[in-house]
């Protein structure tokens, strides 16, 4: 609720190096669903590195 709020500057995002399966959706951050693309937030990439072990670290600006 937080970041539809308006409360949150930057969203830091750490993609570990494996997949892992399922049957039910998931979603990065908690919210209630949408009815339609109102809700959607835009974000920037403001930055990308790769570290050790695969793993990619991915920062992006919330654009308000």
């Amino acid at each position: 609720m937080t970041l539809r709020a308006g409360l949150v500057d930057e969203a830091s995002i750490l993609v570990s190096p494996c997949l892992v399966g399922g049957e039910t959706e998931r979603s990065i951050f908690r919210a209630p669903g949408l009815e339609s693309e109102d809700g959607v937030i835009p974000v920037r990439l403001t930055h990308v590195e790769q570290l050790d072990g695969g793993y990619v670290w991915l920062r992006y600006a919330i654009i308000r």
